[in-house]
């Protein structure tokens, strides 16, 4: 999912393995590696024991724009989630501010949210409601497999 906050472009990947089986190949191996290499991190940091993982990325054309990280919720069934952790995965994560053409990635885990159910991403009043489209892209797309 891709959504815009003035300069700032977001995108947030489910790492649930039910996504990354419809994606291509090389797009679920590089995931894979990524959820491998900090899952268990974000589950330990996050005290649930298997908590939805989502990749987060912040970029942005200008230099100089900041990011909230904690600022990303996810709306499901009508309630807001907040990251319960947040892992960095780029050294970029920890200055909060972005250079130009720069991407700032992190992991986050939230409690609680079904990635084969609608859900919203909300970050400082802008939302994203695409999710329920790409459910069923990916129902069909595994469908095929």
């Amino acid at each position: 999912m891709r959504t815009n906050a003035g300069a700032l472009r977001i995108e947030v990947t489910p790492l649930d393995d039910w996504v990354l089986g419809a994606a291509a190949p090389d797009t679920q191996a590089r995931l894979l590696r990524i959820r491998d290499a900090h899952g268990r991190e974000a589950a330990s940091r996050s005290g649930v024991g298997d908590p939805a993982l989502f990749l987060v990325s912040f970029s942005s054309a200008r230099a100089g724009v900041a990011f909230q990280p904690e600022d990303l919720h996810l709306v499901a069934r009508g309630l807001r989630e907040r990251p319960l952790a947040i892992l960095a995965v780029t050294p970029a994560w920890g200055s909060h501010r972005l250079e130009s053409q720069s991407s700032a990635v992190a992991l986050y885990a939230y409690d609680a949210v079904d990635v084969k159910r609608d859900f919203v991403v909300s970050y400082q009043g802008n939302e994203d409601g695409s999710w329920a489209d790409k459910v069923t892209l990916i129902e069909a797309e595994r469908n095929k497999k």
